[in-house]
């Protein structure tokens, strides 16, 4: 529950934070939405059904965590945790932040750049948490943001790394309509997708179909079949593990799936999320041994005029790659910023972690589509 507070008049409001297990907070979800619907840029992947769905997906036996940060009664920030131990030669760091799987790539502490909001939250995780390093991976890449974060460490008696790059995500935008997107692409672009289409057509009996709700979960055969043909369903590091499909289920409410098909047998696959703000790329598959017919370049297409018809704000890619940057007309750059016990274990795991910095995060998913 919220804490109580004096919301008087010219009254200073209270800052409280508390480590919750969302999943049975009475009314925490519906605050955690509002909440969410309220913060700008905020993304329906740092709001409580996807957060839900991870945990149901990927952590199923484990007890939900997360720090709630309130200003008086009302919610102001919230830190989704899980353990995220790191091997280190013979040692393993103790490491806690977001989530982290192939389906988070974009992460928010719906806090803003409130530096004392931000300083309560981090000094209840320094209390609470039992490790020694707090990752903040894939944030919005803003000055203002990481300047905040470190003050807001030092205030929680915590000591931050600099900012690292995170993820660049490419997007466009779409509420001017299809015909003004299209205008921002080149001649050929334009010409190569009449092409592709023709052929396509002039191949067999070519439908393309939009998904929701029940047709959507009764596809989910289809759509497996599309992903084994893939060269992403033979790669090892594929998202298309049980987890993965529990998590699909878990969404399913949410967005559409996209399938093109060719004599009635499915040939590309394109699963999007949705929220009042844009579309989002999830997965993106294509039957390899179809690739001459470029299914998946003619089915983005239809999305993308679907987008545009309902004028949504944007289309985001949740990845980038060449492909998605000829659709693009801009970019989403995160960042990644590590926080430390000020102690001799987190002082170790800071040297530890300094020694063997990895570079950023290998592209998985939707970062690698091609055609």
């Amino acid at each position: 529950m919220s804490p109580a507070a004096n919301n008087a008049p010219g009254a200073a409001v209270p800052l409280q934070a508390e480590r919750i297990d969302p999943a049975v907070t009475p009314g925490f979800a519906k605050l955690w939405q509002q909440h969410l619907a309220a913060t700008p840029g905020a993304t329906l992947f740092s709001g409580p059904d996807f957060q839900a769905a991870l945990r149901r997906a990927f952590a199923p036996d484990g007890a939900a965590q997360a720090i709630a940060v309130y200003r008086g009664t009302c919610l102001a920030g919230v830190l989704p945790l899980a353990d995220l131990p790191l091997a280190r030669g013979p040692l393993t760091l103790r490491e806690s932040g977001f989530p982290r799987n192939a389906h988070t790539l974009r992460n928010d502490l719906l806090a803003g750049s409130d530096r004392t909001l931000l300083a309560a939250m981090f000094a209840e995780w320094r209390r609470g948490s039992r490790t020694d390093t707090l990752v903040l991976e894939n944030l919005p890449h803003r000055d203002d943001l990481a300047k905040a974060i470190s003050q807001a460490a030092r205030a929680a008696g915590l000591v931050a790394d600099p900012p690292r790059p995170g993820r660049l995500l490419d997007f466009a935008e779409t509420e001017g309509g299809y015909d003004a997107y299209l205008a921002t692409r080149s001649g050929q672009f334009r010409r190569q997708l009449r092409k592709k289409r023709r052929i396509l057509e002039a191949a067999g009996d070519f439908e393309i179909t939009r998904l929701t709700g029940a047709p959507l979960r009764e596809a989910f055969p289809q759509w497996r079949s599309v992903v084994a043909r893939s060269w992403q369903g033979a790669a090892e590091a594929a998202a298309n593990t049980p987890a993965d499909w529990q998590l699909h289920e878990s969404l399913a409410a949410n967005g559409a799936l996209w399938l093109a098909r060719l004599d009635g047998e499915p040939i590309a696959a394109l699963r999007m999320l949705e929220d009042s703000r844009a579309a989002y790329v999830h997965t993106m598959h294509f039957d390899q041994d179809r690739r001459e017919l470029a299914p998946g370049i003619v089915l983005f297409d239809a999305m993308m005029r679907d987008a545009c018809a309902r004028r949504l704000p944007r289309v985001d890619f949740n990845g980038h790659s060449d492909f998605f940057a000829r659709w693009a007309t801009g970019q989403d750059a995160r960042m990644s910023i590590r926080l430390y016990r000020n102690s001799l274990r987190g002082r170790g795991a800071r040297l530890l972690r300094g020694l063997g910095r990895r570079g950023p995060s290998a592209a998985t998913g939707a970062d690698r589509v091609s055609s």
